[in-house]
């Protein structure tokens, strides 16, 4: 009988909704944690959830060079992009709202203890490269923020009114040498406002050629993007 090969959306077994998913990024094994107590949707508990542009963009970064740059990411849930950028030498902080932060950090140290304790003495990952962080948009919150080499943002363009105090935050975090790395779904709920906003802003959008997207999701509605303040 014939091996079937891998892939992430299989229809005989679709994880989407358990307990724990398994990754596998950058030859680590990344065990992330949902937590499903309360309703999930597009207006609440959202970062409870791995969504497929937290997978998707896990595994473009590959092409990106990492090691050592410092970068946030924003909105970052359950802590997939995070936790995966760092496995590339990233110097990264995670950021969220504080209701989500306790998952955050089940999910970061657990992958972190296990990663350390089955590494070579030579490698270069240590646990001082990855913090988490409680952060609400918006000019007022990000007073204390630095300027970061890069930015990550993963299906957080779906709540259009969100867009101002998004933009206020990355006036503050980036300078001209930011690169922001976000990846979206195009679910018309208004996500193309958020380019005009930060085109009016001073920002330039460069979309990324889907087909540098790993196979499965290459003719989905996702969408990676780069964003640079002009």
């Amino acid at each position: 009988m014939a091996l079937v090969p891998w892939v992430y959306k299989n229809i005989y077994s679709n994880q989407k909704y358990s307990k724990s998913r398994d990754y596998l990024v950058n030859n680590y094994l990344l065990k992330i944690n949902q937590n499903l107590d309360n309703e999930i949707n597009l207006h609440q508990n959202t970062g409870n959830l791995v969504w497929d542009g937290a997978y998707i963009l896990s595994k473009y970064l590959y092409r990106l060079k990492l090691k050592n740059k410092k970068c946030i990411e924003l909105g970052c849930g359950t802590g997939l992009v995070g936790i995966s950028a760092w496995t590339y030498g990233a110097d990264i902080t995670l950021t969220d709202i504080e209701d989500v932060i306790p998952l955050v950090n089940e999910n970061v140290w657990t992958n972190v203890d296990t990663i350390l304790s089955k590494a070579n003495n030579d490698t270069k990952l240590s646990k001082e490269k990855i913090k988490i962080k409680s952060l609400e948009w918006g000019a007022e919150n990000c007073k204390n923020l630095d300027v970061y080499d890069i930015v990550f943002g993963s299906e957080i363009l779906y709540y259009s009114k969100s867009h101002k105090a998004l933009i206020e935050t990355l006036q503050h975090i980036c300078d001209e040498n930011t690169l922001c790395v976000f990846i979206y779904k195009t679910r018309k709920l208004g996500e193309e406002q958020f380019f005009e906003l930060a085109k009016n802003e001073g920002f330039s959008i460069e979309f990324i050629d889907n087909r540098k997207l790993i196979s499965e999701f290459q003719d989905s509605e996702y969408h990676l993007f780069y964003m640079k303040k002009i």
